[in-house]
């Protein structure tokens, strides 16, 4: 089973989009900045794949505040030791620049990631999503989390890394078997050799 995060600075919808994906409220969505502390997680299926989703506490501002580093913290380890696919939600009417700088440090993890820009809630925002391209992330999607907008488009996303994933586990896992064979044929061969008959009186 795969596990999928929600990570995103405070009030971009983290909460509302794990509960459109979940189908029931389970997270509590608020305006206030930085009410969801701890990471929920539930089993969700897409097209029939079960997979776990993290709502996360959160990429609060940079500042030093020691509980602001702590969720932080808290939700990049998140993103680097337990999920295999991240979703990076960001506001579609309020760019930021410390956007740059998380989708810098979770890109260090190797996971793919989807930039997922929210509050696309009626067609005249769609011009808002170019300017996220600047952020150098190749697979986008514009959404309303509050209105169920491009939740398809997100979960065909979703699924078309899965799959990409589970064909990139599975070349591993020949390639593995590969080498596992031909080591055992070689020390078979090897055996062989020794257990000739050296007595040559």
């Amino acid at each position: 089973m795969k596990n999928i995060a929600i990570l995103g600075r405070p009030n971009v919808g983290k909460s509302t989009l794990f509960n459109r994906l979940v189908g029931r409220r389970k997270s509590i969505v608020d305006s206030t900045a930085g009410v969801t502390r701890d990471i929920s997680v539930e089993k969700i299926y897409i097209d029939g794949i079960e997979f776990n989703i993290f709502d996360t506490g959160g990429l609060l501002d940079i500042s030093e505040d020691i509980l602001n580093e702590k969720v932080r913290e808290k939700a990049l380890k998140t993103a680097t030791e337990e999920s295999d696919i991240l979703l990076f939600l960001v506001d579609a009417h309020q760019s930021h620049p410390d956007d740059r700088h998380f989708i810098n440090a979770i890109r260090k993890t190797n996971k793919p990631i989807i930039l997922v820009i929210n509050k696309v809630d009626a067609d005249s925002h769609n011009q808002l999503i170019n300017e996220f391209y600047s952020l150098g992330i190749k697979e986008m999607v514009g959404i309303s989390a509050e209105h169920n907008n491009g939740i398809d488009d997100l979960k065909e996303k979703i699924l078309n890394i899965y799959k990409s994933l589970n064909k990139n586990e599975f070349k591993k896992e020949i390639k593995n078997l590969n080498e596992k064979s031909n080591s055992e044929n070689e020390n078979l061969e090897i055996k062989e050799i020794g257990d000739g008959n050296l007595n040559y009186v």
